[in-house]
């Protein structure tokens, strides 16, 4: 675990920023990230992701409340669709989801 811990103080710390060429851009997404608290979600998933292997983000619309987050996702929760030697080029994420009172997983 301590190993875990310090690769993620390596590559989500205090010095890391997210920015683009346009300032109102860079505004907006330190204002997202601030809001939806993603750095401290996101050093967990780079805690879990190098104890199980791999991790991911995605991001979750909600269109009727008009609402983006970005949620976590570990192994167990990430399915390889196409790859090669290198690389996973392609994955479905699964969610709990729950559908007339039974749990379920939606891709």
């Amino acid at each position: 675990m301590r190993v875990f811990w310090e690769w993620d103080s390596l590559l989500l710390n205090d010095k890391t920023q997210v920015v683009s060429e346009l300032q109102e851009c860079t505004e907006w997404l330190e204002s997202f990230f601030t809001q939806t608290g993603f750095f401290p979600s996101a050093q967990a998933t780079v805690v879990r992701a190098f104890g199980m292997g791999t991790g991911g983000w995605a991001l979750w619309v909600d269109a009727d409340r008009k609402d983006v987050r970005i949620r976590r996702y570990d192994a167990r929760m990430v399915i390889p669709l196409s790859w090669d030697e290198d690389r996973v080029t392609e994955c479905a994420f699964v969610t709990r989801a729950f559908y007339r009172g039974q749990a379920v997983d939606q891709l």
